[in-house]
């Protein structure tokens, strides 16, 4: 009996020992997959893309950028990019000087996974502009977001803009 009892606890500690990796692994993706990701939104949002900026997004996805502004859906996610077009288009327009270049950093982040299937992310981030004149930054704070698995793909399901 004893030597059944070795034999059973020397597989139970096999199996566990090679599922290890597999758990590591998995999280290890998920974790590639929710940075590329936001690689992804950045990349969006300095390009001005406004269908690439709203498909990292869920379709009930929340934006909140202050206590009186939040887009609710991708479609209104979406307005955020086309409205920066607009806008740039007027002062263009208009002769007002406008940054040729634009950069999202986010930096200092955390990613806390909270379920097999929701995670939330922290992280600064800076808005730096560009012209003939160098180089600014614009405007920056930090991000709270809650960001869940949908399928195969991780998307953006509220986002907290905090300055």
């Amino acid at each position: 009996m004893q030597l059944k009892a070795i034999r059973v606890f020397r597989s139970l500690f096999a199996a566990v020992v090679l599922l290890v990796p597999v758990l590591s692994f998995s999280a290890d993706a998920d974790e590639a997959r929710i940075d590329e990701l936001l690689v992804r939104y950045t990349h969006a949002l300095d390009t001005l893309d406004p269908d690439k900026y709203a498909s990292v997004f869920t379709e009930d996805a929340v934006f909140e950028q202050g206590p009186d502004n939040a887009r609710h859906g991708r479609d209104e996610i979406r307005s955020i990019i086309t409205g920066l077009i607009e806008s740039r288009e007027q002062r263009e327009s208009s002769g007002t000087a406008t940054p040729t270049l634009m950069h999202h950093v986010m930096t200092n982040a955390t990613l806390e996974f909270v379920s097999d299937d929701e995670a939330h992310h922290y992280a600064y981030w800076m808005t730096i502009l560009g012209g003939e004149d160098g180089y600014r930054v614009a405007s920056m704070g930090h991000y709270e977001d809650v960001i869940v698995r949908q399928g195969d793909r991780w998307l953006i399901q509220n986002r907290k803009l905090l300055r």
